[in-house]
């Protein structure tokens, strides 16, 4: 997942490059180089003139309203990916080392 990719207006080039590689990988089946069939690149991005046109008409797009503020923004991500059995074991782990850190 690579987000806000508006925010480097001079890699937009070298990602247009990148997924055009991906879609060519995808094309040639039996290759040993070939992409894994459950493979998603997601990108998000603001809506920006110089967003390269080769990306958007080679995927899906979906549109959404980002919710006000970071930490609401943080949590709908995380929301989307983390599942709630990675949630718990990051949870323990960080409790125990909080109680690491505090108890001396």
């Amino acid at each position: 997942m690579l987000q806000n990719c508006h925010l480097f207006k001079s890699w937009m080039t070298v990602l247009a490059q990148k997924v055009n590689e991906l879609q060519e990988l995808r094309e040639t089946p039996g290759d040993e180089h070939t992409l894994h069939p459950e493979f998603r690149l997601i990108l998000t991005s603001m809506p920006v003139d110089y967003f390269p046109t080769s990306v958007l008409q080679t995927g899906l797009k979906m549109t959404t309203e980002p919710p006000r503020g970071i930490k609401n923004n943080l949590q709908r991500t995380y929301m989307n990916i983390v599942t709630q059995d990675v949630y718990e074991q990051l949870s323990s782990h960080y409790e125990v080392e909080t109680q690491r850190f505090y108890s001396n």
